[in-house]
């Protein structure tokens, strides 16, 4: 029996940008505090809406290059930009794994470092194998 290892791990990854965007939604209007956020280092609520509606973004744009790189956008992308951005996100993930580590804030601690460490981990299986694995 084949199993696709890379369409499992990017399913987990749009997965997890997609609980995250929801997350940072949740953030923007108030429901959850920023406090929690953004290692506990945001200091003006006037700058929680920028650097959450940069989380968004960003969330969006990592959950559209896994789309394409397992195949369930049809965009033609050159394979090198699929793979710098793949690269760019598992860097990404592992500096905010260790910039968790060192927040104010210990629930960013607890819950969102091991969930940067895994959303690294997937990345590097759709950076290292192959579509289909036997």
């Amino acid at each position: 029996m084949k199993k696709d290892i890379t369409g499992i791990a990017g399913r987990l990854l749009i997965a997890l940008f997609s609980v995250t965007i929801v997350f940072h939604v949740l953030v923007l209007i108030k429901i959850i505090p920023y406090e929690i956020v953004w290692g506990g280092r945001i200091t003006d609520p006037a700058q929680m809406p920028v650097y959450e509606a940069a989380s968004i973004l960003l969330n969006v744009i990592f959950a559209f290059i896994v789309a394409v790189r397992i195949g369930l956008l049809r965009i033609k992308f050159p394979p090198a930009v699929l793979t710098f951005s793949l690269w760019f996100m598992l860097i990404t993930f592992l500096l905010n794994t260790v910039g968790n580590l060192m927040a104010v804030s210990i629930t960013e601690t607890l819950i969102f470092t091991p969930i940067t460490l895994i959303i690294a981990v997937l990345c590097s299986i759709l950076i290292f194998r192959k579509r289909v694995i036997e």
